[in-house]
């Protein structure tokens, strides 16, 4: 086991227990005014939503929004999405986080309100936009059928977050989200695999210089016998 591998594990383990430790927030939108139901009705004003934690850009809110099949991630009325309906509207959702609220973690449910599959890439960047983390979303399915896909990304000092579609099949984008959970993640995460390895390479390690240590004492016992 490499020690470039366990100085990696082991900066994993700092950021989630400093994760862990910050402040946390969960944003569903519920709190505005219910939106009309559908994007139509909604643009073409694109609607900035401003919280003490983040601020949203490039939608609008949806209240109760028609093709949306109840997700146990999304909670009614609300949620915030764009679309290619009308004039306006952006075809990048982006969060950007108060630097008055340290952030390491982004974790919320997007989903996809088109009749076909997409792909999505969110990405997350630093103050200097300095990326610093990116999830792809690969053929999430349609909200029709109720398709959605979790993000969950971790990196130190996130200032903002992007989501976008990885095409615009048809000149055509449709996609929302909600639920969005602010150093923490969306729902439990396992163990990750390669934390007992790390705890398994400490323990070797720690026996190895145990028995060096031990050696080196026997050695020097007999080489002060008479």
């Amino acid at each position: 086991m490499s020690n470039r591998f366990l100085v990696s594990i082991a900066a994993l383990t700092v950021l989630i227990a400093q994760s862990a430790q910050a402040a946390t927030a969960f944003i569903t939108f519920d709190d505005l005014a219910t939106g009309p139901d559908n994007f139509p009705a909604a643009v073409p004003s694109p609607q900035t939503i401003i919280y003490p934690q983040a601020t949203f850009t490039g939608g609008v809110v949806l209240g109760n929004a028609t093709n949306f099949p109840a997700q146990s991630f999304a909670t009614s009325p609300n949620i915030y999405g764009t679309a290619w309906f009308g004039t306006g509207l952006s075809a990048t959702l982006t969060i950007a986080i108060n630097p008055s609220f340290p952030t390491n973690e982004v974790s919320f449910p997007l989903f996809n309100g088109l009749t076909i599959s997409q792909s999505y890439t969110v990405s997350a960047f630093d103050a200097f936009n300095n990326l610093l983390a990116s999830q792809h979303l690969t053929n999430v399915p349609s909200t029709t059928i109720s398709g959605f896909a979790i993000v969950d990304l971790v990196a130190l000092g996130i200032v903002s977050v992007t989501i976008s579609p990885d095409s615009i099949p048809d000149g055509s984008w449709d996609f929302a989200i909600d639920s969005i959970a602010l150093n923490r993640s969306l729902q439990p995460v396992p163990l990750p695999a390669a934390l007992p390895m790390f705890a398994s390479g400490v323990g070797a390690l720690a026996f190895l210089s145990w028995r060096k240590k031990k050696k080196a004492t026997a050695s020097d016992a007999l080489q002060q016998r008479p």
